[in-house]
């Protein structure tokens, strides 16, 4: 998707995890959104294995099934990571890591896709992530927003870009507002650049 679609367009990954996959590990997705005017108009991630479907349209909210979504009531203390973001923090900053580690376990699923509808559902706190790309996000970016958490880039914070058609490739993105501020902290004093 080099060029922004003109008009209504459906986006579709068919498998969001594709190298677990052909691996036997059983976390991968199915994405399929609606985009029209570069708005995201409808997001949908299918959990394959455990047969849940998480949803979203924009100011309607975001739903796992029937069950109403909010980050608020967000407990968990697992923070999902790309092996991209960990290979280059480990090699460039291994100090993060250690800063990081003080907000929340690291879990790596494979698919980002269920990285962002785990955040949204309260599964995991935060996710960071510097190799997804739209295909990867763009359902459940609207999933975490209608479900009152942050999506943005991680050096320059945009978090009103969720419904753009063309987000930055580093994300950060998370629930509970309280944990914004130190995860914020840590990720832009560090500027982390892919």
């Amino acid at each position: 998707m080099n060029n922004k679609p003109t008009g209504p367009t459906w986006v579709l990954d068919p498998l969001d995890g594709t190298s677990i996959f052909l691996l036997g590990i059983p976390l991968y997705a199915c994405i399929i959104a609606f985009v029209n005017d570069s708005k995201v108009q409808f997001g949908l991630v299918l959990d394959l294995l455990n047969r849940e479907i998480f949803t979203a349209r924009p100011a309607l909210g975001a739903f796992l099934g029937d069950e109403l979504l909010d980050t608020n009531s967000n407990n968990s203390d697992f923070i999902g990571v790309s092996s991209g973001f960990l290979e280059k923090v480990a090699i460039e900053q291994p100090h993060l890591i250690v800063q990081l580690r003080d907000v929340g376990k690291f879990r790596l699923l494979g698919s980002q896709a269920l990285h962002l509808c785990y955040v949204a559902s309260g599964r995991m706190k935060a996710c960071v992530n510097l190799e997804s790309k739209i295909w990867d996000d763009i359902a459940g970016a609207l999933i975490l927003q209608e479900a009152n958490g942050t999506y943005s880039t991680i050096t320059v914070f945009y978090p009103d870009r969720v419904n753009s058609v063309d987000p930055s490739q580093s994300l950060f993105s998370l629930g509970k507002a309280e944990k914004k501020a130190k995860l914020d902290k840590i990720i832009r004093r560090q500027n982390i650049e892919e």
